[in-house]
């Protein structure tokens, strides 16, 4: 951090009190790629001019002089960020992560990311492993094999430091043990972050660690900043994977963030159940999980549950039956067709939309949009032997 005016000023808009992380980021579109303002030029200008300028609200401008009279404050904390050897990280930023304004989008990717460690690893391979809060044994097996293939793969596992799941602590342990390496998201301000970072200097130090938060610096933990975390851990990731779920609707739950992240169209990697684990992995893969073995391969032929989406078709018990009466079917067509098509030939007990996703990961099937924009199916020419 080498310019701590520069930090002060964008503290203070990345923080304005009472707006939208969306409303934060489009001010600072206009500033910088309309209006081609510095933001101490920003901070100058009077209410009338901001009203103007920028069409603000006469609330927003209030909000907007009030940061201009925290200026002073908030200089303090750039300053201690310097001495705690943080960094910030804005949201223009080469360095700020692509994952999450892809996940995220400028509506809700935060303005700001306060950092300590290699920030390089921000731009890197990133997965997470997400699991109940008391995980099984099975679970504890399929974490740290997970941290195993991620450190041998050089692929960065996104943690949450302070998460209290069992399977969470097992990946954060795992990661160290087979010198993996790590963006730990924190649940908290970085400057309230003491405990956890003096947990894991010598990592930092190393360069395998790097702790992320994006809340304001003195922020201490609470419940909403914990759910908000987490809705960021899944964002940062690029592939997201889960060791054990227990159905839930309580807010900020596993299950709850997973039900999401898959009505968003992610691909989710659920660990397979064995005989007699009471779970509800198979119950997730039914909902679109894709299922993977316990060292996180995705599985194509194994035999499937009761609750497993390929039991409810009429033609057999494993996902083999399954490719065979596709593959069949989409060969004696001589034009694409969509997904209710095949689950009306076929008679599937299926959702339409999570059968929709499922071809798409057929090998043999091609996927393309007709001009009403819906997915139709054909048989690759090359695979169709």
């Amino acid at each position: 951090m080498d310019n701590v005016e520069d930090h002060t000023f964008w503290i203070a808009l990345g923080h304005l009190p009472g707006w939208q992380t969306g409303r934060i980021n489009d001010l600072i579109v206009d500033i910088r790629e309309k209006r081609r303002l510095s933001f101490g030029e920003l901070f100058e200008m009077e209410p009338e001019e901001w009203m103007s300028a920028f069409d603000l609200k006469p609330q927003e401008c209030l909000d907007l002089a009030e940061a201009k009279r925290s200026l002073p404050e908030h200089a303090l904390l750039a300053e201690e960020l310097v001495k705690q050897g943080a960094e910030i990280v804005p949201i223009w930023s080469e360095h700020y992560p692509m994952t999450l304004k892809k996940h995220l989008k400028c509506s809700n990717a935060p303005p700001l990311l306060y950092t300590v460690g290699n920030e390089r690893l921000l731009q890197e391979s990133t997965v997470v492993v997400v699991g109940a809060h008391s995980a099984s044994e099975a679970a504890m097996s399929f974490v740290e094999a997970f941290a195993a293939r991620c450190s041998e793969e050089r692929r960065v596992a996104v943690v949450s430091g302070f998460e209290k799941a069992a399977d969470s602590a097992a990946a954060l342990d795992s990661t160290l043990k087979y010198e993996g390496r790590q963006i730990i998201v924190l649940p908290q301000g970085i400057l309230a972050s003491a405990t956890v970072l003096n947990r894991y200097k010598a990592r930092i130090t190393e360069g395998d660690v790097v702790m992320l938060s994006p809340f304001f610096p003195g922020a201490s933990r609470k419940e909403e900043l914990t759910a908000m975390c987490t809705v960021y851990l899944y964002a940062l990731a690029e592939e997201i994977y889960v060791a054990e779920a227990i159905e839930s609707r309580a807010r900020g739950s596993t299950w709850e963030g997973i039900m999401n992240e898959l009505s968003r169209g992610r691909r989710i990697y659920v660990r397979s159940s064995r005989p007699g684990e009471k779970n509800a992995n198979e119950l997730l893969i039914a909902k679109g999980g894709i299922p993977v073995d316990d060292e996180g391969q995705v599985l194509t032929g194994r035999p499937l549950r009761s609750t497993a989406p390929f039991r409810q078709l009429h033609f057999g018990p494993t996902r083999n039956d399954f490719e065979t009466k596709i593959r069949s079917l989409l060969s004696t067509l001589a034009e694409p067709v969509s997904a209710g098509k095949i689950k009306e030939q076929l008679r599937l007990e299926l959702d339409t939309r999570h059968l929709s996703r499922i071809l798409k990961d057929l090998e043999f099937v091609r996927a393309t949009k007709s001009e009403k924009g819906l997915f139709q199916f054909t048989i690759k020419e090359d695979n169709s032997g």
